[in-house]
């Protein structure tokens, strides 16, 4: 297997890239499992992972989809937490004695 910094744009093993890492927009879809149409209708509406042209394809940075993925990580986690109910919320805080 070649030692790739891209995913599905192989380089050869031991040579550094000028190039940043990024996806097209059918492999972004298989990455996260979500239909192409998704993709491209987040993108219509300013939702979803930074995007940008690159002549006529859509590419997206490795970098940016690695961010927006801990961004709704970190929201579905405050979600959760603020959902709890409200037993398991006081006991959460209950943990840390206060002065």
């Amino acid at each position: 297997m070649l030692d790739s910094p891209h995913i599905g744009h192989p380089t050869p093993a031991g040579q550094d890239s000028l190039i940043p890492d990024m996806v097209t927009t059918k492999e972004l879809a298989e990455l996260i499992g979500v239909p192409v149409a998704t993709l491209n209708n987040w993108r219509s509406i300013g939702r979803g992972p930074r995007s940008f042209r690159l002549g006529r394809a859509v590419k997206y940075l490795v970098a940016d989809v690695a961010a927006w993925i801990e961004q709704q990580q970190q929201a579905d986690d405050r979600f959760q937490s603020f959902n709890l109910p409200i037993t398991a919320r006081t006991e959460s805080h209950s943990s840390t004695p206060r002065s």
